[in-house]
């Protein structure tokens, strides 16, 4: 690995996290125009940047867009018996202290416990369990005034070698309000060593005056960005690959578009001209890709795209584990397999998820957003700096920053330039995986499995669907040959018949229903007035996507299935909920217009 490629990564990751690190609307708007720069110096074209309101009141497919939000300046201090005001936290020296969407405030108050009675008129000190928004607007709604937390994810804190993380403080980009709300809620971001001290004096009978000065701007006048560019190859056909950015850290999230581009900076570096084109593009994690989808097909042509990957958080893992998948149950293709063989060969471990934190992220592969192949490529499992001040780019490991970028490197070059060898190559792998399945499936979930593995087989005929006909053919025939294979195999294993009773959806049963929404399905929308929802659906509402059944349903629902045939996918996939839940949920989504029944 040539050394200047990992210095001009990092060298591009810190020019990003110069802006992106104060997370508010304008330096939003910096990011964009350093992340323009980098795509035209790197040769790509068509470089564009979508925007999308964020006012607090429009949703994608449930998602709430975020409140336009800016900061002048946020300080805590301690008035100290003198009257004399002593600082501990600064937005601009370390912007992580202030929570986002902390509204404007100039409150003085005394500290309190949060196991205190009486909060009127306090603010909480959370010091033992991780802050959530729903944990703060209680507080808030018992007459605190504001929070303060001093609690880190992940359990790095009490391990040897990372005693720095005791003067470090937590990104907190969930724990306040993200809609037009009224009222001056507040959070700022402590160390855990400042949370033990406040802890140790209140317990002692102390009493802790404080300052919370923040000078903030909640408006809708910002916008949701999502970054593309096209770097040319001998055909309109692209292969996607880009991830998230407008994160406070380096590694998360900088590192994997970065490492993306690095590749595509290389390629026109040496005149190559790929088969495909590459789609290049850099989006506000979930949120802005739910909304391009849902904006119209005319702002990107997923027909276009022959496979792809998401890259999220390359530049350390301790562990050496890769998080890949994300698109299984709902759509198995050859994308993931493809990736596993690659990480493994590099000697990393895989963990492949079918969990929605990693679905989520590949939204292109969705059914309803064109099925495109598509995996994530995600270090997180041993990140001690993740959502933390100390995610900064010093911090970087130049090794997971190299094996990253050949990892990756292998598997877009093995895409844009795929031809009928290569596809009937990857049906071998392929193969493998499904026998291995269908060996380890439970076996009421056989059946499943064997339908899920004739789809993975069938995903590599878009390898060759614009070639020629002979070459489509050959493809063809050898995809044929492993579902023969494979059928073979299921017919000589045990089987059993899943039985589940659909009789409580009555007519219902036998209805189809199609959902009006793209990409990934979630509830937040119905935060803001939860007086809206019918009582017994309340626990389904919340932040961040929805429940995992609920989430499920959606990518299910391709207008393919009945309701009945879904209520007995999800359990087969072991999704559970309850019968009269389920029930009530689609039928107050197919009102709220989220579905509607063929």
């Amino acid at each position: 690995m040539d050394a200047k490629i990992i210095d001009r990564i990092i060298s591009d990751i810190s020019f990003l996290h110069e802006s992106d690190r104060f997370f508010t609307s304008r330096s939003t708007e910096e990011t964009c125009r350093r992340v323009e720069k980098l795509l035209r110096e790197a040769g790509l074209e068509e470089v564009v940047t979508f925007k999308f309101p964020a006012d607090g009141r429009t949703s994608y497919g449930g998602w709430m867009m975020p409140v336009s939000w800016d900061v002048e300046e946020a300080t805590l201090s301690e008035i100290l018996p003198g009257g004399e005001e002593k600082i501990f936290r600064r937005y601009t020296e370390e912007p992580c202290s202030l929570m986002l969407y902390s509204r404007p405030a100039d409150k003085k108050a005394f500290l309190a416990l949060p196991e205190e009675e009486d909060l009127a008129g306090k603010i909480v000190l959370n010091d033992r369990k991780f802050p959530s928004m729903l944990q703060n607007l209680r507080w808030l709604e018992q007459g605190a005034v504001g929070v303060i937390s001093s609690v880190l994810g992940g359990s790095y804190l009490h391990e040897k070698g990372y005693e720095y993380l005791r003067d470090a403080c937590q990104w907190l980009n969930f724990a306040m309000p993200h809609w037009a709300k009224e009222g001056d809620m507040f959070g700022f971001s402590i160390t855990p060593a400042q949370g033990e001290s406040f802890r140790k004096r209140l317990e002692n009978g102390e009493k802790i005056l404080l300052h919370a000065d923040v000078k903030t701007l909640v408006h809708d006048k910002g916008f949701i960005p999502f970054i593309t560019g096209v770097y040319r190859g001998e055909s309109e056909e692209e292969v996607a690959a880009g991830g998230h950015l407008f994160e406070y850290g380096a590694n998360d999230n900088a590192s994997g578009p970065m490492t993306v581009l690095a590749i595509l900076r290389r390629m026109k570096e040496k005149g190559i001209v790929p088969k495909r084109s590459f789609r290049f593009y850099c989006c506000f994690e979930v949120r802005s890709m739910q909304a391009l989808l849902n904006c119209g097909k005319e702002l990107l042509d997923t027909e276009k795209m022959l496979a792809g990957v998401d890259v999220d958080m390359v530049g350390k893992s301790l562990d050496k584990v890769v998080r890949t998948g994300g698109s299984r149950p709902f759509n198995p293709t050859f994308a993931d397999i493809l990736m596993n063989s690659i990480v493994e060969k590099h000697s990393y471990k895989v963990r492949q998820d079918q969990e929605d934190f990693s679905s989520m992220d590949n939204l292109f592969c969705e059914p309803a957003s064109g099925g495109v192949p598509y995996t994530n490529f995600l270090m997180i499992t041993a990140e001690p700096d993740y959502h933390k001040s100390s995610d900064t780019p010093d911090r970087l490991r130049r090794t997971d920053l190299e094996n990253s970028y050949a990892m990756l490197e292998e598997y877009l070059m093995t895409l844009c330039n795929a031809d009928g060898k290569t596809a009937c190559l990857l049906a071998d792998k392929v193969e493998q995986d499904c026998r291995r399945r269908l060996f380890q499936a439970a076996p009421e979930k056989r059946e499943r499995v064997l339908e899920e593995s004739f789809a993975a087989l069938e995903s590599l005929f878009r390898l060759v669907r614009y070639s020629s006909s002979e070459e489509r053919s050959s493809v063809r025939e050898r995809l044929e040959k492993g579902k023969k294979a494979l059928e073979k195999e299921y017919d000589g294993l045990e089987k059993r018949e899943f039985s589940c009773s659909t009789a409580f959806l009555g007519a219902y049963a036998s209805r189809v229903p199609c959902k009006t929404v793209r990409g990934c399905f979630a509830t937040e929308k119905y935060m803001p007035d939860p007086s809206k929802v019918p009582e017994k659906l309340l626990p389904e509402v919340h932040g961040w996507c929805a429940s995992l059944w609920l989430t499920r349903l959606f990518y299910f629902m391709n207008g393919k299935y009945t309701l009945g045939e879904l209520f007995r996918l999800l359990r087969l996939s072991g999704y559970t909920v309850k019968e009269e839940v389920f029930l009530e949920m689609v039928l107050f989504l197919e009102k709220d217009g989220m579905l509607l029944f063929r």
